[in-house]
């Protein structure tokens, strides 16, 4: 099996219980590779590492639309917000 048809695995020990989190809806995922993927998300293009990813993010594959949830930290970071 190909990384690429691989499920994602999301989250991370690290951050196990984040408490503040932020969801994108309709995000795009453009490219992926083993650390993350590159996705198209509040007019922007935006790289997130599997370990950022939290629970109740259902994007995987490339060409998927679906939600992304990441710490609120990120978001802000990335000035997603």
């Amino acid at each position: 099996m190909s990384f690429l048809t691989a499920p994602l695995r999301i989250g991370s020990a690290a951050m196990p219980r984040c408490r503040r989190r932020q969801v994108f809806e309709n995000v795009e995922v453009l490219r992926r590779d083993l650390l993350g993927v590159l996705c198209r998300m509040a007019g922007k293009r935006v790289f997130v590492v599997c370990a950022v990813m939290l629970m109740g993010t259902t994007i995987q594959f490339i060409g998927e639309r679906g939600r992304l949830v990441v710490p609120r930290g990120f978001a802000e970071e990335q000035r997603l917000l």
